[in-house]
């Protein structure tokens, strides 16, 4: 994924804090974004925790499980059409570090990993 020189320290700052509060996260790069996500509860959206988004100039961090997770400062937005999908604006100043760490911290305490139902049966003739 490609930044512009503009917005790159503000997310390798962003990736800095999601790996220290996330050591056992896996990233990779799905969608034109960074993605991190807990394996132990699925992929990149099963388990997911947060990615780092670059769109039309903003930087972003979103979370595709957001609908699930507290947002204590009334921060998070959504986008028409994307249910559970939620996201931050990520500016020069503005949210701060605590802010931030809230959200990444509530995403980490997300559902727990769903369990999977039983194939249905088919009948015996």
């Amino acid at each position: 994924m490609e930044l512009p020189a503009a917005v790159r320290k503000r997310a390798a700052k962003l990736r800095g804090l999601v790996l220290d509060l996330a050591p056992h996260a896996a990233e990779r790069v799905t969608w034109d974004a960074i993605s991190f996500f807990d394996p132990e509860r699925g992929g990149p959206i099963k388990g997911s925790i947060c990615q780092i988004v670059h769109r039309k100039g903003v930087l972003r961090l979103d979370f595709p499980l957001g609908e699930f997770m507290e947002d204590a400062d009334g921060v998070l937005s959504g986008e028409a059409g994307r249910k559970g999908k939620r996201f931050v604006e990520i500016g020069p100043t503005e949210p701060g570090y605590g802010t931030l760490r809230g959200l990444i911290e509530a995403s980490l305490a997300g559902p727990p990993k769903p369990k999977r139902l039983p194939a249905a049966r088919k009948p015996r003739r």
